[in-house]
């Protein structure tokens, strides 16, 4: 059983009703006084950004987020896949594994993921929830692509990490199944049809959190993120988990079926998921985004353990008592 994580990073979410987070430098267009600006300081040809400062000889600030948002990916990707497959090996052949155990472990490592890196990348960690994000207008094509590409060498290479540390025999064991460690299947008695429909609607579940948690109105509740979409796939992974693995995510299905050779119903868990993220976002905007207005925003935007408050100190007083 195994999932994908991904909200948007509290520090992010809040900071005004109007802006679009720290993508925004990607979507929004530079007046031309302020693209002369740049293009003078940087000495650089007339339709092309140097990736360093020609002056300062540092690199430029958004080429060096693209720089946090893929190792940010590819490292949340890769501990998805190293831990929670992880959470699925026996080493007992005697001992079947808690039904529970996989759903749980995949829960707790999704949750505690998006704690480190939410506030960088948002841990995406799944290209279902990238194409999301890139809907809502919070990520732009060219952008996504970066996202997908990170989530794609993450899952790989953890996967394969997972593989090199694993003793042969326990790996022989998984082998045995015709299945393989870790590796997503339908169920026997389902149709492929049944198998995209299914990973479709828990894929739709997932992603409405997803467009939930990234509504300006739920602006003063971002700071439980991680735990909600902790839960959200504890549920989905023991509800949908005997129907498909759970999959809900195109790379967490991609490392496994690659080290395993497992292609037969791969196709399903990129196409059901994908779809899902997809028209769920479309849905989200229409309906429930399509009037909003920042009158509707919360009056508390930032939740109230991110207010710093500046105290005057004492000399500070008594300079003013003075006067």
């Amino acid at each position: 059983i195994a999932m994908p994580p991904f909200p948007r990073p509290p520090s992010y979410v809040r900071v005004s009703q109007t802006e679009l987070g720290p993508f925004q430098k990607f979507l929004e267009k530079p007046s031309p006084e302020k693209l002369k600006k740049i293009r003078k300081s940087q000495d650089m040809p007339a339709r092309r950004q140097s990736a360093v400062d020609v002056q300062s000889g540092r690199c430029n600030p958004i080429y060096w987020q693209l720089v946090e948002i893929f190792f940010a990916e590819t490292v949340g990707t890769g501990m998805l896949l190293f831990f929670g497959c992880m959470g699925g090996v026996s080493f007992m052949e005697d001992v079947p594994l808690h039904p529970l155990q996989g759903a749980i472990v995949f829960a707790v490592v999704v949750a505690t993921i998006i704690q480190i890196f939410g506030h960088i990348s948002a841990a995406h960690l799944n290209p279902a929830v990238t194409i999301a994000f890139m809907v809502l207008g919070q990520v732009s094509p060219g952008l996504a692509v970066v996202y997908v590409f990170s989530e794609t060498v993450g899952a790989v290479l953890g996967f394969g990490l997972l593989m090199l540390l694993t003793p042969k025999d326990v790996l022989s064991s998984a082998m045995s199944t015709g299945v393989g460690l870790c590796c997503t299947v339908p169920h026997t008695g389902l149709s492929n049809v049944q198998a995209v429909a299914i990973e479709f609607f828990a894929t739709c579940f997932l992603v409405m959190v997803v467009c939930a948690c990234e509504d300006p109105r739920n602006a003063n509740k971002a700071d439980s993120t991680p735990l909600k979409f902790g839960c959200t796939i504890l549920a989905l992974s023991i509800a949908v988990g005997p129907y498909t693995g759970a999959s809900m995510n195109p790379v967490r299905s991609l490392g496994p079926a690659l080290w395993n050779g497992q292609w037969g119903s791969h196709w399903i868990y990129w196409l059901g998921p994908g779809l899902g993220g997809f028209f769920t976002a479309i849905f989200y905007q229409a309906i429930f985004n399509r009037n909003y207005t920042n009158d509707m925003a919360p009056l508390e935007a930032v939740p109230l353990n991110q207010v710093k408050v500046n105290v005057p100190r004492t000399n500070d007083k008594k300079e003013q008592n003075s006067h």
